[in-house]
This record gives structure tokens, C-alpha cells and sequence, in this order.
């Protein structure tokens, strides 16, 4: 990670196009390289966090399932109804959630990364949101509530 971080923004994203899988849209590439590259060290994670901001569809480990399966449905439905109402306003997302549910901290912000990208670590939530936009992030929370329906 060090000699990445004393990379020139245009020698890392050179060392980092290789690696961007095919679902990172084009308009977008310079952005994720950016958001993403204080978490990685190697190639293939440029690879593992394109996969996990775009896909269509994200495999979620079994760690994952379980902090989804803790935080449950009603918690996810509160940040959906949030994103819902404010999409475009991450702190009014949290402090409707917040509101609405009591949870904070890591309660709050693991399951929200867990639905949206399917790891329980990684760049900044706003900078997620911001790069996945409204209807990506919908689409998550669908997935998410499909795996807990599955699991039930």
C-alpha cells in the first residue's frame, strides 16, 4: 500500500485500469479508482471492489448473511424508506435512520455497507452511495431483502 500511495493519481489508475472489471460503467472509472484506492494493495482487489459496487448481483459470505440476518428487515426497510426520501442526502438518510430505529454506530453503518457491497469493510459509505446512485442502491436493498426472505 505504500508504494502505491506514492503513485501519482495517473500512475495509479494506470496500474489499476488492468485490473477494473467489465460492470464499472466508463463514466464512473475515474471516480472508483479514486474511492476505492485507499483499500487496496494488489490488482485484484480493484477487481473484488468493481464486483462488489457494480454487479449485478453481489455473493455475499457467510458473515455477511449473518450481520444482515442480525441487523434484520426492519432495519433495512428504514435505510430503503430513508434512500427512498432522500436519495441524494446521506447524512439525512442516517439521521432518519437513526431516528426511526435507535441503531448507531457499528449497528448501523455494518449492516448498511453489507447490503450496499457486500463486505462488512471498505471506502467511505458516502462515497459508495454517491458512486452507485439511487438505482443501484435500490437494487441492493433488493437483493439484501431477498437473501433474508430466503434465509426465513
Amino acid at each position: 500500500k505504500m508504494a502505491l500511495a506514492s503513485l501519482e493519481v495517473s500512475e495509479y489508475h494506470d496500474w489499476a485500469k488492468g485490473a477494473v472489471p467489465v460492470c464499472v460503467p466508463a463514466n464512473k472509472l475515474s471516480s472508483f479508482l479514486d474511492l476505492v484506492r485507499p483499500n487496496v494493495a494488489f490488482p485484484d482487489e480493484v477487481t473484488v471492489w468493481g464486483n462488489a459496487l457494480f454487479a449485478t448481483k453481489l455473493d455475499y459470505s457467510v458473515n455477511s448473511q449473518d450481520i444482515l440476518s442480525a441487523a434484520g428487515e426492519v432495519l433495512l426497510a428504514h435505510f430503503r424508506d430513508a434512500f427512498a426520501e432522500c436519495p441524494d442526502d446521506y447524512p439525512a438518510v442516517l439521521d432518519l435512520v437513526k431516528n426511526r430505529s435507535g441503531a448507531k454506530g457499528k449497528a448501523l453503518f455494518k449492516p448498511l455497507r453489507v447490503a450496499l457491497t457486500g463486505r462488512d469493510q471498505g471506502p467511505e459509505l458516502p462515497g459508495i452511495v454517491t458512486i452507485m446512485g439511487s438505482e443501484q442502491v435500490n437494487k441492493r436493498f433488493q437483493q439484501a431483502f431477498s437473501l433474508l426472505e430466503s434465509k426465513s
